[in-house]
């Protein structure tokens, strides 16, 4: 692969050669389908501790998710 040509395919048939291990893995896969919680909980849950902030929902809404990934 690193003798390969610098061209935009032999560019992409890298990035797929790479990619194409983890995408069959089962244990990568799994968790793409895993939600955190959603935007309407997470100010549900902030707004029990007067947060009413957008920011802080959105936040706190992806790194459940980054935590669940």
């Amino acid at each position: 692969m690193a003798r390969g040509s610098g061209d935009i395919l032999g560019g992409t048939a890298r990035i797929g050669g790479g990619l194409l291990p983890q995408f069959l893995d089962p244990l990568n896969v799994a968790p793409t389908f895993m939600p955190g919680m959603g935007a309407v909980r997470t100010a549900s849950i902030l707004g029990r501790f007067n947060v009413e902030s957008g920011l802080a929902t959105r936040a706190l809404a992806g790194a459940t998710q980054g935590m669940a990934g």
